[in-house]
């Protein structure tokens, strides 16, 4: 009785979860919800400081439903990309994308033209709120030179967004989410005369971590550059920043994540470009 009453809890909250993103109204989709939430890189140029979280991509997929089901349909999420990843992974493709505990995590599993579907959706949703500060912007996804400029603050000499060359800060703290790969897992190759990472070390047990996490980076305030889930670029098939999943050396801002398809490591950011004040 107590396990039938446990679950139907947890499938009663899941459903309004769910039905809460089909309310027109939702303040973090209000113009002034979305202003908050982008950082000023320039007059005319802004950047959000999170992630797009998997809350932000549901409501989406619903407003796009109304309109067109068929598309809905092609830009959902792929939940199933998280059982090529590793054995570890079964209850996150499970329960990632619908939970509420994680409606505040990274949007991944999705394609390229579904992040760019959001963006174009985004541009329209904006320009049509009356109570907007600017007249007509464009959301849009950055090239990698823009993402860069972004991630390094114009200082092409930085390693990582918060400039050091180190991965903690002075109290031992980490400054993103990524892959520790201890000294164990390290292994020298004689023949090849190079260091690699034994099989094992790949099973990670790594997830995302929510899109305010870790520390701001200055002076724009914004969060997770590297790390956590690498972010697409206009260039189809490349990620920056690297992943919850990427290495140290792979969480710079010179980095790049190649991928195909959609995946588990794989998220987005926007920007937003004033084209009229």
């Amino acid at each position: 009785m107590i396990r039938k009453i446990i679950y139907s809890t947890g499938i009663l909250s899941s459903i309004i979860f769910l039905l809460s993103f089909t309310k027109k109204i939702n303040p973090a989709f209000s113009a002034k919800g979305i202003e908050q939430n982008m950082a000023k890189i320039q007059d005319d140029l802004f950047v959000c400081k999170y992630e797009v979280s998997n809350s932000e991509y549901q409501f989406f997929l619903n407003e796009l439903k109304v309109d067109d089901a068929k598309k809905a349909e092609q830009f959902k999420v792929d939940s199933l990309k998280w059982l090529n990843s590793t054995q570890y992974q079964q209850p996150m493709s499970a329960y990632y994308h619908l939970h509420p505990a994680f409606k505040n995590y990274p949007v991944v599993c999705i394609s390229y033209e579904a992040a760019t579907a959001y963006c174009n959706w985004l541009t329209e949703y904006y320009n049509n709120d009356a109570k907007r500060k600017f007249k007509k912007v464009k959301f849009y996804l950055p090239s990698e030179e823009e993402w860069m400029k972004v991630a390094n603050n114009g200082d092409r000499n930085k390693i990582y967004p918060w400039s050091d060359f180190y991965l903690r800060n002075k109290n031992g703290e980490f400054f993103c989410n990524f892959k520790h790969v201890s000294d164990a897992f390290i292994s020298y190759d004689n023949e090849r005369e190079e260091y690699k990472i034994i099989p094992e070390a790949r099973a990670s047990n790594s997830y995302t971590s929510p899109v305010k996490s870790f520390q701001a980076i200055e002076p724009y305030g914004i969060y997770n550059m590297s790390g956590n889930v690498a972010e697409m670029v206009s260039e189809k098939g490349i990620a920056k920043g690297g992943s919850y999943n990427s290495t140290g050396y792979d969480v710079r801002i010179s980095s790049q994540m190649k991928y195909s398809e959609s995946s588990p490591e794989v998220g987005f950011r926007v920007f937003m470009k004033v084209l009229e004040p």
